[in-house]
């Protein structure tokens, strides 16, 4: 056991296909340069500090506390799959997330000691920039480092995920865990891309009033058997053929697809597709990047390619 243990996790954006990968069709997406960080140290009496420096949260609790939680937390996912609960009651705090898989890590462990845990992240919460899927990882990957153990991370972070997002298709779980950019689908083994070196930004609008799992479960009631789904699938696949032949021309046109297909099924508010039409009119083409939002005036991340020749506002970030 290490006297103190570090890992670093980063965030994903989704070029194309989100929604659409839960059925079966493929997604593009890539890591992000925004991470959480997490901290182990051992400390000599049993307690469990956890400092959530993002929710300005320090906080102890035993490890039987924390291992009822993660136990508890297991029975309301339960529910949630009978569809006796919604999933925004599995883990209903803001740091529940985090209680959920240290005491999932601490049930399996025999500590004799204390732990502080300190937890970090310039990854905006809640706005499609795979947070949750970060935070797991950074969680796993410092017990794995403090205990040498030899669980499988990845493995650890998709399990995890669904009692966060109720359905969770793996894609935040692959791209957080391995570098670069990703093919990724259910059905098939992820397949490593080069990022085309383009003018991508992106854009925060802020957190949904909805969070992932509800507009994921919403889409489920109103479009699972829509044909949509090989609509998204052969424009998520249009959208990598322009972006490996380096073709602006074909991969403006394709995001803009994405971009109504994404209005089609209703996770686009009015106010974003206001945004998106002036932007489009400019010669951009922009889509949401994650689960969007069913209302409000926020949807989270927007992605944007820029015309060459036309410049952004200073509130974009490239990517």
């Amino acid at each position: 056991m290490n006297a103190m243990s570090l890992a670093k996790a980063n965030g994903k954006l989704i070029i194309s296909g989100e929604h659409s990968v839960v059925y079966g069709q493929p997604a593009l997406a890539t890591q992000l340069n925004r991470s959480t960080i997490c901290s182990i140290n051992t400390r000599h009496d049993a307690l469990v500090n956890i400092q959530l420096k993002t929710l300005n949260l320090n906080f102890n609790e035993t490890q039987a506390d924390l291992i009822d939680f993660f136990q508890h937390s297991e029975a309301r996912y339960a529910e949630f799959l009978n569809n006796q609960l919604l999933i925004a009651n599995v883990l209903p705090e803001p740091e529940d997330y985090a209680r959920f898989c240290i005491g999932a890590v601490l049930s399996k462990l025999a500590l004799d000691t204390g732990l502080s845990i300190a937890i970090d992240s310039d990854i905006p919460v809640g706005c499609g920039l795979g947070s949750s899927a970060a935070l797991a990882h950074a969680i796993f990957a410092a017990f794995q480092k403090h205990f040498q153990l030899d669980d499988d991370v990845f493995e650890q972070v998709s399990w995890s995920e669904h009692r966060q997002h109720g359905h969770s298709s793996g894609v935040d779980a692959w791209v957080t865990c391995h570098a670069g950019a990703v093919e990724f689908s259910k059905d098939t083994r992820p397949k490593a891309m080069t990022f085309p070196k383009m003018d991508w930004y992106w854009l925060n609008t802020g957190q949904p009033q909805q969070t992932t799992g509800e507009v994921v479960a919403w889409v489920k009631e109103h479009h699972a058997q829509s044909g949509v789904w090989n609509q998204f699938g052969e424009v998520t696949q249009a959208i990598k053929s322009a972006w490996r032949n380096t073709d602006e021309e074909k991969l403006h046109l394709a995001i803009r697809d994405n971009h109504q297909l994404l209005c089609d099924i209703g996770v686009t508010p009015p106010k974003i597709q206001s945004m998106i039409k002036i932007l489009e009119s400019q010669g951009h083409s922009a889509k949401i990047s994650g689960a969007g939002a069913l209302s409000g005036d926020s949807a989270g991340v927007v992605l944007l390619l820029k015309h060459p020749q036309v410049d952004l506002s200073p509130e974009w970030t490239k990517l």
